[in-house]
């Protein structure tokens, strides 16, 4: 209802019935009767939401991809004011908006992220406020030439197809407007704490191996697997010495590689530095 509700009415909704065992099928089928934007694809069997993603991406007609998950709801000028921006920003490959966290009988919560190119970049480094994956629109040809694709990690593979975009040269912008409700609630798919962490390492490894080329290979990983992380998580005094000793090589080098903020990266980093280290201290008092 809220994407047939947006200010701009010439779009297409592909609209992927992930081999749904209740009525959802049905009710897509429904809406596609009503309005022939809507185009529905019905998987006999669960795939994932990679392969949803893959095959819609893989038929999409427009110039403008944009992400819709099922639980979120969009605000009617989310797509006019998206394609306004990237219609007069041709630079600009990824376009994502601040959002309103959506929590049942609570007030709406603002999510800001941050605006510019080199900020987003430099946030990428922990995996989390850079670009916000369901209010995200981006430019169907710039991917297509790069042969970059949504992956096949669950959870996870909208964060590598942002490293995958900054590490070819793209470029991102968020929109200073909440243009969509994201709904948080415990069974969302993110919520499953190992696969996500599993996903996200495999991904922040790559980015920081395209960041840091002088680092051996071994170092550039212990780095990266504290830089990010949900839950509780224990790593061996050796690994963390090893990713504390890498850090105070990157100090040395300010070279920026791909964009980034190289300054704001680095207090990102260093800031996950200082966790481990307390954290290492108070181990050792123990």
């Amino acid at each position: 209802d809220s994407l047939l509700a947006q200010t701009m009415p010439n779009f297409e909704v592909l609209a992927v019935n992930d081999g749904s065992k209740d009525r959802s099928g049905e009710i897509l089928n429904a809406y596609a009767e009503k309005d022939q934007r809507i185009k529905v694809h019905h998987f006999v069997q669960n795939k994932g939401e990679p392969s949803a993603v893959r095959h819609a991406w893989s038929i999409a007609q427009g110039e403008y991809l944009a992400r819709m998950d099922n639980d979120d709801v969009c605000l009617p000028e989310r797509f006019e004011k998206q394609v306004y921006y990237l219609d007069r920003n041709i630079n600009t490959c990824v376009l994502g908006t601040w959002s309103y966290h959506l929590v049942e009988g609570a007030p709406l919560q603002l999510s800001a992220r941050p605006l510019y190119d080199a900020e987003i970049k430099a946030n990428l480094v922990i995996a989390r406020g850079n670009i916000s994956n369901p209010t995200a629109m981006w430019r169907k040809k710039w991917f297509d030439e790069q042969k970059i694709t949504y992956g096949t990690l669950a959870n996870v593979s909208d964060y590598g197809l942002w490293v995958d975009c900054m590490l070819a040269g793209g470029v991102f912008a968020n929109l200073k407007q909440p243009l969509l409700k994201y709904r948080l609630h415990p069974k969302q798919a993110s919520s499953n704490i190992d696969i996500t962490n599993q996903g996200v390492q495999i991904i922040i490894e790559k980015l920081f191996l395209g960041l840091f080329p002088y680092l051996e290979k071994d170092a550039c990983i212990a780095l990266a697997s504290i830089c990010h992380g949900i839950g509780p998580r224990t790593f061996q005094k050796s690994m963390l010495n090893k990713a504390f000793n890498a850090f105070n090589v990157v100090l040395k080098n300010d070279q920026v590689m791909f964009g980034e903020h190289r300054e704001r990266m680095l207090k990102n980093i260093e800031a996950k530095v200082h966790f481990w280290q307390n954290a290492l201290a108070k181990s050792n008092s123990n």
